[in-house]
Parts: structure tokens; sequence; C-alpha cells
């Protein structure tokens, strides 16, 4: 073996020192040298040099291991560049297989029949080794077939594994170990300490041989002697050198032909193409009344109408996940300022934005109610994802208390400060929201006066009909970039559409939802369609629509007929319930039990988003007959709309709380005079 890796090292050697003079008589005028690809098989034999006596914590007795050999395939491939000067640039994706079988022989005495005999134990280690890795190349090419490289290797070990066992050679035909065999102390496993990152030198010599007539594809033969660098086993001495001989498939990547310029057209001038044509449009609304009925033309009649508003108070202050602060979406006012806060401003707000001055609220009614108190729990949540531990409960809540006392003065002696933990049934039912919810302070009082609705009257507009269905048209052959709906009454924008692709069939304004949309002047609304196309082409399409209204100082002059509205809302309804609570029960006895014959009373049942649709459906249609029932109302309009209409902002916990409510309107007819 010695003498086969002295062989391969002088020929590449005399291979080197051949390569000037050869270069000096290469033939000029070859075919410009192009970039190549490929691939290659063939076989390593592995030589080990070493000198140790046994693999980290493998026990091997009065071995001691210097060389080795073995053979193992090699295959891979390989992209190649051109430089100057006869040289290229190469790039391989080997693998490697390093297996080999070192020996040691131990001269010993062995007992064969009774008598000691010289004998020869052969000490063995067969070591498995496979790696993946990179090799850059330099070609030297002393003619255009016969080249040297040189370069290195680097790669990852994937596979290191051994085998190592003590076989009796002398005696060859008798004598046995003590366990009655002529082997033992067998051992197998990965090699311990191997090395992970592997690194070489390489040099050698090639001959390609022409398989095609254009000697683009070729057959090249390879030696390579491969010198190892790295030790197999961290901090011990063995390395593994090869003698690598393979055959490449190559295969040169062939120019781009050279396109010959067409010659110039002749002097015609081609007609231009036609001119797109503008998108076409036209609009047109019409009206929807409640039961979904579309009417052909649609005339917008405002209506104002008196209205009761009962709107409940939230007796929860949630919090950000892990955080005491009280978010910034509560509204705060300063110390020294809350005799400028008046509850009664708060009636021509929505839910939600009253119950953002829940803080506010409850800090004006403990100051007039001074004989009351209240109680603040802060939930403690026991879970291993989300848990809300009581010390983060207790700061909450005390975050809570502080605000009261420092800004509405409220002694610390009425608020009593606690925790509790959320129901077991409860918790196994959470999800994202769910554990949002339970990240709050709740708020308890002796007297309902402290957490009653906030009540109010005000003038609100109804519209008929409720809802205004746009139906754009489009004719319109190329790409629709850009496209508008804009309703506006003398310059104020009521309501608008816009998309980027071809527009809906149909788009609906449900006004009954926007107080705020609601035109505010008799006379007319416009309404414009607007549509921009791939050329930046543009079309449009503006009507009116007449508005008529009717204000409450116009129905008593004319003696029209009128109506009051009063709206109720209940609060809470637990997940998944229908069952009135305390509160609930409380609410209902603010609501007229004797209504007049000719009032008409329309209870709606609500969800949130959370659970599934057609449970949801049926829970809001039995939260509004269980108010129907408490009522004691047997011809009430009873509803179960679920999540169809969302009232408030699903994101919010408070927004979901405020959602899985009933609504309770009456109307009640007024007599004029």
């Amino acid at each position: 073996m010695k003498f086969l890796q002295s062989s391969a090292i002088a020929l590449l050697l005399a291979a080197t020192a051949a390569a000037q003079p050869a270069a000096d008589i290469m033939q000029t005028g070859e075919a410009k040298p192009r970039p190549a690809i490929g691939g290659f098989g063939g076989v390593n034999v592995n030589m080990a040099h070493a000198n140790f006596s046994q693999l980290p914590g493998v026990p091997d007795c009065n071995a001691l291991y210097t060389s080795g050999s073995g053979i193992g395939p090699t295959l891979g491939v390989f992209y190649e560049i051109p430089l100057q000067n006869s040289f290229s640039l190469a790039l391989r994706a080997v693998y490697n297989s390093y297996g080999e079988k070192l020996t040691s022989d131990e001269q010993a005495p062995i007992a064969v029949d009774g008598v000691e005999t010289a004998g020869v134990i052969e000490h063995s280690i067969k070591a498995t080794l496979g790696m993946i890795g990179l090799q850059p190349l330099v070609n030297y090419h002393i003619t255009p077939a016969f080249s040297v490289h040189f370069g290195g290797e680097i790669g990852l070990v994937m596979q290191s594994s051994f085998t190592q066992i003590e076989t009796l050679t002398q005696p060859s035909t008798s004598g046995v170990f003590s366990n009655g065999l002529r082997a033992r102390n067998p051992q197998s496993g990965a090699i311990p300490d191997a090395s992970t990152i592997v690194a070489s030198l390489i040099g050698g010599v090639s001959y390609s041989f022409p398989l095609n007539a254009a000697n683009s594809l070729q057959a090249v033969p390879e030696l390579s002697y491969v010198l190892g660098l790295t030790p197999v086993v961290k901090n011990l001495s063995w390395s593994v050198s090869s003698l690598r001989g393979a055959i490449a498939i190559r295969f040169e990547i062939p120019e781009k032909p050279v396109e010959i310029p067409k010659p110039p057209p002749p002097d015609t001038i081609p007609p231009p193409p036609p001119p797109v044509a503008p998108p076409i449009v036209a609009i047109e609304a019409r009206g929807v009344d409640k039961n979904g009925e579309e009417s052909p033309s649609a005339i917008m009649r405002v209506e104002e109408i008196y209205t009761v508003q009962m709107t409940p108070t939230l007796p929860y202050v949630f919090f950000d996940e892990h955080s005491s602060a009280l978010p910034a979406r509560y509204d705060r006012i300063a110390a020294g300022t809350t005799d400028k806060f008046d509850e009664d401003l708060l009636k021509h707000s929505d839910g939600l934005a009253i119950n953002h001055h829940i803080l506010n609220v409850i800090g004006r009614r403990l100051t007039n109610h001074p004989e009351t108190s209240i109680t603040l729990s802060g939930i403690t949540l026991g879970r291993t994802k989300s848990a809300i531990d009581k010390k983060l409960a207790l700061e909450r809540a005390n975050a809570v208390a502080d605000y009261l006392k420092n800004i509405w003065n409220i002694p610390a002696n009425r608020m009593r400060i606690t925790t509790r933990p959320l129901g077991e049934e409860t918790v196994v039912a959470l999800d994202s929201d769910g554990v949002a919810e339970a990240n709050r302070v709740e708020i308890a009082s002796n007297t309902f006066a402290i957490l009653q609705p906030v009540m109010g009257s005000d003038t609100l507009r109804s519209v008929t009909p409720p809802t205004i269905r746009f139906r754009p048209t489009l004719n319109y052959t190329e790409q629709v970039t850009d496209w508008d709906i804009h309703v506006t009454q003398e310059g104020r924008e009521l309501k608008s559409f816009h998309g980027t692709s071809n527009p809906p069939a149909k788009l609906d304004w449900v006004l009954s939802d926007d107080q705020k949309a609601i035109p505010k002047f008799p006379g007319k609304i416009e309404y414009s369609f607007n549509v921009t196309g791939s050329h930046n082409d543009h079309g449009g399409a503006q009507r009116t629509m007449p508005v008529e209204q009717v204000s409450l100082r116009k129905k008593k002059l004319e003696r029209m007929a009128d109506k009051e509205v009063e709206k109720y809302n209940l609060l809470l309804f637990g997940l998944q319930s229908s069952e009135l609570n305390e509160t609930n029960k409380q609410i209902i006895d603010l609501i007229p039990k004797h209504l007049k014959s000719s009032s008409t009373v329309t209870i709606t049942g609500h969800t949130d988003r959370t659970g599934d649709v057609e449970l949801n459906k049926r829970l809001s249609l039995e939260r509004a007959r269980s108010t129907a029932k408490a009522l004691g109302i047997t011809n009430a309009d009873v509803r179960g709309i679920a999540n169809e209409t969302i009232l408030y902002d699903n994101n919010l916990p408070e927004g979901r709380c405020l959602s899985r409510t009933v609504d309770i309107v009456i109307e009640t007819p007024t007599e004029t005079q």
C-alpha cells in the first residue's frame, strides 16, 4: 500500500513538471473553451495513517494501530468554467466512502490441548466512513485532452461506525480463547468523538476522449491522490488518504448561436391598432325593505322619531394579557375635573363608547350614592398557557381601585378588593377569544344604582327603505384597474365603495346601521359610478335619488301620524347560555309592563362571532324567547339573527360581551292634537 501511495504521488509530480513544455507546443486555433457540466463515479483506494492503541472509551488491550486499507465508492456532479491561459475552475459536489480496516498483531502464548504454544492475536477495527462535500478544483490543460488538477475538499461526515474484534490467527487451525471460540471481544457502534467536518488536499491527472463529432460530449478518466488533513477521531492520530480512480461524463454547454439580424422592413407604416373602446357604465339604486324585498325605484324617506334608549353598563374592565395597566381605550379624566363629567352626555353614544367610560360612570354614581360600596374581583386562570395568577389579578383590581380613589376620591373602605377563579367548566371551553375575556376585573355593588343601565332620550332618524341597493353595470373588454361608487349630498360624502377589479353585481348601503350617513336635508342625493381601465381610459355615470324629510316639527304642524320608539338592551348572557341572570331581571323590571294595545314589540336576539353559525342562530332565538316570556308578552315579533349584524367590534372582548344581547324595541303610535 505504501508503494501504491508513493507511485501515485510520483505520477502526479511528473505530470505537473511536464505541464509547461507541453503547454508550449499546444496548437493554436482550437475552439474556444466553454462551460461544462457532468457527473462522475469511481473507486477510492483508502489508506489509513495511524498511531493509536484504542478508540476513546472502547477497550482494546495490547494493540497499536499504524496502518490500514480499504475501498469505497465515489460519485458526484460538477460544473466547470474556463479561465484564461489554459486554466479552468471546477466545483464538485461529491459523496465519498472512506471505509477501511486497521489491524494490529499481538504475540501471546496460547494453550493448545493443554500445551502452551506461541500464538498471534489479530486486533482489527473495520471503520465505515461516508461523507458529502464540495471540491473546488483548478484544472491546467497541458493539451486540449490532457489535464492536471489540484485543489481541496471539505465535507460533512454523514456516517461513522466501527466493528472491532480480536481474532486468533496463529496457530491457524487449533486453539481457542476462554469463550471456546477463535474470536473474542466483539464491539460495534458509532465511532466515539468522530470528526464531523473533514478536509483534504487533492491533486491528479485526467484525459478526455470525445464521444461525438463536435467533441461536446466526452468521457474523462481521471486519477487523483487525496491527502487527508483532518483526523477521523478528534485528538487521535488517525487520518485517511485515498488513491481515487474515476470516469466522468462531461458535457460542454453550447454557445448561444449568433442571431443574424433580419433585413430592415420596407418603408411602409403599418396601420395603427384599433382604439380600445372606453368603459360603458351605468348604475341604478333600488330600495330593499326589512324583509329583503327589492323595489324597482328608490325614494328615501327620512323620519325623525322620539326615542328612549337604555344601554346596559358592562361590569367588567378588560386588560391586555400579562398586563395590569389600564388599557388606553378606557376613557380617563384628570384629577380635579370630575365635576365636568356628565353621564347625560353619553346618551348619544353607542354601547361601546359608553362602556369605555365605565370607570367614570361608576365614579360619578359612587359619588352620588355615598352609602354604597363595590367589590373589585380580579379573575385568576389556572392554565399552563395564558395563566393569570393571583398576584396579577390583585394588581389589576388595585389599578381600578387606584383610579377611583385618586381621580374620584372614593375612599378605600368602600372598595373591597379580591380575586376569583374562573369556573372550571368555563376554563375547559376557552378559546383565544375566551382567554382575552378572562383577563378582566369584575365589578359588583351592593345596590343596583351603581351598575344600572345608562338611560337617555334622543331624536333619531328612521329611513325607509332601510337599505339602498346599488346595481352597477359595466361593458368593457379590457382589465379594470379601479372603480368606485360615491354617494353625496350638497358636497358631503355619505357613503363610498371601492375596488380594483370588476365590480360586484350589487352593493348594499345599510342605512339602519349608520345614523351618521343618513341625509340631513330634503331634496336629493347624488350617486356616481366611475371606472378606470388598463389603458387609463375612463367611464362614469351619475344619477340622483329624491329625499323626503319628515321632522318632528313638521309632523306636529301638519298633524301627521307619529310614534315613539323605546329601545332596551339586556346583558349579560353567559357563553352559550340563554338564561336570564339577576342583572337582566332587574333591567326587565325597568321596562314598562303595561304596553298600549297599539304598541308593537320586536325582540331580537344576537350573539358574538364565537361558535357555530347554526348553533348561534338557535341560541339567539332562545335568548329572545326567554326575554319575551319574562316580559309576559305573547304577541311580540321574536327573532334570532345570531351575528348576521355585527353590533360592536368583536376584536375587543367588551365588544363581544356587548354583542351577546337581546334588543327590545317598542313602537307606540302617538295621538295627534
